[in-house]
């Protein structure tokens, strides 16, 4: 293949897995193929009406997946609907966690920790304890300390700093909003996913949030970091310093830029929570701030993981109200809904 047939065949990594699956390599003289590989150089167009039935078939089981799940609990499908008028409306913004960069092989933040514990020789159950607290930025803080700030940022670097394959809901989002996000991730799979589209997404890091207010307004496709970027060490929201220096030393400060752009956020627009634990956090405890002194006037939604006690269930659905935020819940460990639930919304969506 030249340099550019091999391109087109590389946009297609799952589907030319799901080909080389279907039998063994093949052998040509001295040189090895997969079926995929020969499929794309001698027959292009049996290749590309493959990848027609395969992509047929791939979201027909999505959506099969996403509404079945919509009918799993009670109230699912109402509260879905209104989701989907929030989202018709251009009104919702995406807030994504790691959770959404999990399928493309970045570690989730609570497991990068526990990773750093285990290569600094850090005790384990004191980072376990924070962490079952909420206390993110003071397990950070204590590895940091252990590890100093060059070792701490090269394994930041290591592992957010990789090109990855973009899977999953991630790479969904150009579909569901064509104006702001907001992520707490460091890695760049939203603005790999976003690189082909026009126009191109704009991004503010950390405390450099002030356009971020204008693009609200504007409508215009903007990423905020709001915990920084893998590439930019000094703009990084990670330890319990970094917190006080970002949101305001005991009180959250709603004059310093962080603060205030997402206080504009959950004010005026629906967020929708992806890949959020939505856990007992500093994040959540932001927001509960937030409803105390500003009612927002929508509610904003999470697509989240039932707990596998119905008691448990309850409980969450209480404290997510005092924050107020609607969960779409989808069973317990079956984290491939969260794809088809945001694929069924897109679909929805998008039909209007």
């Amino acid at each position: 293949m030249n340099s550019s047939d091999r391109t087109e065949y590389l946009k297609r990594p799952a589907y030319n897995r799901w080909l080389d699956g279907r039998g063994p390599v093949i052998e040509i003289e001295d040189g090895t193929y997969t079926r995929s590989e020969v499929l794309f150089a001698v027959d292009r167009d049996g290749y590309h009406a493959k990848y027609a039935e395969y992509e047929d078939k791939r979201l027909g089981d999505l959506r099969d997946s996403g509404n079945a799940c919509l009918d799993w609990r009670k109230s699912q499908r109402q509260r879905f609907e209104r989701l989907v008028d929030a989202a018709r409306r251009g009104a919702v913004v995406p807030f994504v966690g790691a959770g959404l960069t999990i399928p493309c092989g970045m570690k989730g933040w609570q497991s990068f920790l526990y990773h750093l514990a285990d290569e600094s020789l850090t005790d384990r159950a004191i980072i376990e304890s924070h962490i079952l607290a909420g206390e993110y930025e003071e397990a950070a803080e204590l590895l940091c300390n252990n590890m100093g700030e060059r070792w701490f940022s090269e394994q930041i670097v290591t592992e957010f700093g990789r090109v990855v394959e973009s899977k999953g809901a991630v790479c969904l989002l150009p579909r569901l909003t064509k104006t702001c996000l907001i992520t707490t991730n460091f890695d760049h799979v939203i603005e790999s996913v976003f690189s082909d589209h026009k126009p191109s997404l704009e991004r503010a890091i950390g405390s450099n949030a002030e356009e971020f207010h204008r693009a609200l307004v504007q409508n215009r496709p903007y990423l905020l970091k709001v915990h920084g970027d893998v590439e930019r060490a000094q703009d990084r929201v990670l330890s319990f310093t970094h917190y006080k220096a970002a949101y305001g030393d005991g009180a959250i400060d709603f004059a310093r830029p962080l603060p205030k752009a997402l206080k504009r956020a959950f004010t005026s627009k629906v967020l929708l929570f992806l890949g959020c634990s939505l856990g007992p956090d500093r994040t959540m405890r932001f927001f509960r701030t937030l409803i105390a002194t500003d009612d927002p006037p929508d509610q904003h939604y999470a697509i989240l993981e039932a707990p596998v006690a119905d008691s448990d269930r309850v409980s969450r659905e209480k404290t997510l109200a005092e924050h107020g935020i609607v969960p779409i819940w989808y069973p317990n460990g079956e984290h491939h809904h969260v794809e088809a639930l945001v694929q069924v919304l897109v679909d929805r969506m998008e039909a209007q």
